[in-house]
Formats: C-alpha cells, structure tokens, sequence
C-alpha cells in the first residue's frame, strides 16, 4: 500500500498533508493568530475506511462557539487538534465496500488536505454538481437567517416569555402556521400563489 504521506506531488506542494489546528481560544473575533496550520502523518486504512483528499471545506457561524470551552449543543474543539466541518473531497484509496478511487464524497473531517473516513460517515455525492453546493450556500443561510430574526422579533419578544414548555410549543406552532399560511396567503384572499397568478 501506498504511503499517504510521501505520495509525490506537484511540484511547490508539500508531500505531508497539512491540517488546521486551533491554537488558542479566541476572545471575541477569531484571529488568524487563533490557528496554525500544520503537517501531519496519515495512518494507514483500516478495513471499512476510506482516505479523502478535500478540494472543498465548509467554514460555518456555529465553529465560532466550538472554538469557546462553555457548554454548548456541540462539543469544543480542542486547543492543538485538528478542527472539523464539512468537506467533499475525491478518494484516493478505498478498503470499503461502495467507494472506490475517484469517488467524490460528502464528509466531517473537513480543515485538513487528507483525511481517513469510516464509510458510514461519508457519502458519495454527484460530480456534475458543484462541490460546493453540498455544503450549503450563502442563500440557505441568508433565508435561515432571515427567518430566524422574524422569529425572535415577532413571537419571542411580543409575546414571551412563556410559563412552561407546552406553553412554547403552541406559540411556536400557531406562528409557524400563521408565517407559512396566513401571512403569504392572506393578502391574497387565501388562495394558491398560481391561482392568485392566472387570475391577475
């Protein structure tokens, strides 16, 4: 098998694979002082596994809070070690059913050039696509953020806060219901968009 680490390369790239490390936890903005960037060794594949060479990572709002030790929906990264995120990446060798060489695959382990996936967190994805696009794109986040700031300034400071968590789910349902149906709908007498269209 091919060493990982010493397979030759372009001419002006390392033949180690670098990988983004946190360096310290930040205090407000993170800093490109924050991270360092490193060379580090493959280990070899065991069965079940593949080795990904990433073309593209993701770098989302929620890393900022992994990169702070308080207690958070998602553990902390860890000062010295390599930071995660969605990548897609080409596999350059395969000891796993479904994945062969030349795969483009979906996976976690993004923030590093090389990466040893277990086949049951990666995921074949299709070439003709951008790779980009399965790691979301400025519009979903746009729309979510957008809906969220709507959330909070039309339900949650109007009318929280709430007595119990019954009492939350109600209003989360009801404004839902009202920001799907109602609010699109209701201008337009309560009828489907098309039908509004070919009546106007």
């Amino acid at each position: 098998m091919t060493d990982p680490t010493t397979t030759s390369a372009p001419t002006g790239t390392p033949t180690k694979p670098r990988r983004w490390r946190l360096a310290t936890r930040p205090t407000g903005w993170p800093t490109p002082d924050d991270f360092e960037l490193a060379e580090s060794s493959v280990p070899d594949l065991a069965d079940g596994q593949i080795r990904v060479r990433n073309t593209v990572l993701s770098v989302d709002p929620y890393m900022r809070g992994r990169m702070s030790a308080a207690k958070s929906y998602a553990a902390p990264y860890e000062v010295g070690e390599a930071m995660t995120g969605g990548a897609v990446g080409v596999v350059e060798e395969s000891r796993a059913d479904g994945f062969a060489a030349g795969d483009h695959v979906l996976h976690g382990l993004g923030w590093r050039e090389v990466a040893v996936v277990d086949e049951s967190a990666a995921r074949t994805v299709d070439v003709d696509a951008p790779e980009s696009a399965y790691l979301g794109d400025s519009y979903d986040n746009a729309l979510a953020e957008a809906f969220n700031s709507l959330f909070k300034a039309e339900l949650v400071r109007n009318r929280g806060p709430w007595k119990n968590v019954d009492d939350r789910e109600i209003a989360v349902a009801e404004y839902i219901d009202w920001f799907n149906y109602r609010r699109l709908h209701g201008e337009i007498g309560m009828v489907p968009p098309a039908e509004h269209e070919e009546n106007h």
